[in-house]
Order: structure tokens, then sequence, then C-alpha cells
């Protein structure tokens, strides 16, 4: 299998099958590295905490493991943070970032966090979750969401709220340096954008705010979006998807001839 590897980061409370569709398309001519994020899909959270830093941590330790030569770290929603932050740390330099449907969940670290806390005390772990998920799927019910809410439900209150509010507080903290210290070809493939009423699909023409803030501050930064799919777009614009990462990969390569 042929270079580079393509290494694949779930999301918060999601699982590696998200990926089935990419791993089907690339895996016959790259070596393909699905991780499955300590906490998830019935792995122990081990001694660690379960933090943004923490699964980088982890995701660097893998790519010292398998030493793949510069690989295309590919990362979905809480997996493009771990990707960005595994990037910058990782002894194994990275041919290549994409991230896929990020977003930002605050700018200031106490007034975010409060908010957040706020909600799910209010609401519940649970109900706050549910509404989370449902709020990635614009009222559509492909016949997977309910197996992909059940998961999410199955990992313990206290693992997803500590995690969850340690997203915003990377997004807060780490997101502007860690796109600014990023120095490899990037691309953003963009499905929904996040505003006061909640998660809403792309219109034509349109880019979300982390695309912009993206393409603002990364160096060698190109964007995609995917039009009519929502944040799950790696499953249900699954095409869409692996073209875009079809064509970053072949611009990565043409680079360095």
């Amino acid at each position: 299998m042929g270079d580079p590897a393509l290494v694949f980061v779930h999301g918060f409370l999601c699982r590696p099958d998200d990926w089935a569709s990419q791993i089907a398309a690339f895996s016959p001519s790259h070596l393909t590295i699905n991780c499955q994020l300590r906490g998830h899909a019935g792995l122990p959270v081990g001694e660690a905490p379960l933090t943004v830093d923490a699964l980088a941590d982890d995701l660097c330790g893998l790519l010292e493991d398998r030493e793949p030569n510069g690989p295309i770290l590919i990362g979905h929603s809480m997996g493009c943070r771990i990707v960005m932050e595994a990037c910058l740390r990782s002894s194994v330099r990275p041919g290549g970032m994409i991230l896929i449907d990020g977003s930002r969940l605050g700018e200031d670290t106490e007034s975010a966090r409060e908010m957040y806390r706020n909600a799910i005390n209010r609401a519940g772990y649970n109900a706050f979750v549910e509404a989370l998920f449902d709020g990635m799927f614009m009222g559509e019910h492909p016949t997977w969401r309910q197996a992909l809410i059940d998961g999410a439900m199955q990992i313990p209150s206290e693992i997803g709220t500590g995690l969850f509010m340690d997203i915003v507080k990377w997004d807060c903290e780490r997101l502007e340096p860690a796109l600014r210290e990023i120095e490899i070809p990037t691309l953003v493939i963009q499905s929904t954008a996040m505003g006061s009423g909640g998660r809403r699909r792309l219109a034509q023409g349109e880019q979300s705010q982390f695309q912009e803030l993206a393409m603002r501050l990364a160096r060698h930064c190109t964007s995609v979006t995917v039009h009519g799919a929502g944040h799950f777009c790696i499953r249900d614009s699954a095409e869409t998807v692996n073209d875009a990462i079809r064509d970053h990969i072949e611009r990565i390569h043409t680079a360095r001839q």
C-alpha cells in the first residue's frame, strides 16, 4: 500500500466506524489507520485525563509506533482538535492535514464554559447529549442515526462532561494559536455552521466561521464546502468527501515533485 498513510480520528462520543466509507475507498491504495480513542466505543479511559491534549498525545504515540512516511492526519469534529494538536507535537512530521466539519465552541474560556455547564445542568447530561446529536442531523433520520446516539449514551456522563468542557477550553485557548503554527498543507471540508440557533447546513457559496478562521490563519489552507449534508458528511456525502480527500492528496503529491 502506497504513501501517504491516512490517519483517521473520529469525533466526540463517536466511533471509528464513522469512517467506514473512507476506509473502504482508500485502503486498497493507502495505509489507513483508523484510531479508536480512549473512553470511546468500549475502550477504557486509562489513567491519563481524557482531554484534547491527552488524546493528541495518544495519537503522537501511535504515529511514533507505526512510523508512517509523511502521513495525512484527518479529523472529524472533535477529531479536528486532536489532529491539529498532534501535528504540532509529533516527532513524526505529517505531510498534510484534513479538518472535516470543525467548529469553535467559544472564544472566552470562563464565559463559554459557564454557558455550557449551565446548559448541561439545566437539561441533564443525557438530554444535553441527545439534543447535541439531534442538531447534527438537521431533522433527518438515516438508518444509522439511532445506533450512533445509543453509542454516545453508553459513555458515562462524568467522562463525556469532562471531555466536552475541555473541548470548549481548547477552542478558546488553543484553536487560533494552533492554526497559526501549522505549516503543512491543510484542507477544510465543511458541511455545517454553528450559530445562535444551533447547527445548520451551509448555503451555496457560504463558508462557516471555522472555515474563514482556518483560511485566514493557516499558512497553506484550502477549503471545500459540502452542500446538503449534515454534520456527518463523512457518511451521508461520503463520495463528495472522498473526492475532496483525493484532490488534497494529489495536490500534496504534485507539490513534492
